[in-house]
């Protein structure tokens, strides 16, 4: 895919991020900031700022064993079973 299919594939769907935002009300905020994220990925390389301050870094595979990742989890679950 192309840079510019990529862009306006991106800005369309932040307007449809919009639309829905104006439909509910409960999460406009969260759907407004959302859309606002997407359209600055366009406008950042429109504008010609170069590479971002903090690029998005993918996290590595299998770095942490499946013991690690359940005493990460193990908060997260008493706070839902109360």
């Amino acid at each position: 895919m192309t840079d510019k299919k990529a862009e306006v594939l991106i800005t369309r769907a932040a307007a449809n991020i919009r639309k829905a935002a104006v439909a509910d009300r409960k999460r406009r905020a969260e759907l407004t900031s959302v859309a606002e994220y997407l359209e600055s990925m366009v406008y950042e390389k429109e504008l010609g700022y170069g590479k971002p301050m903090y690029e998005d870094n993918p996290a590595p595979v299998g770095a942490e064993s499946a013991e690690d990742i359940k005493k990460m989890m193990k908060p997260f679950k008493v706070r839902l079973t109360r």
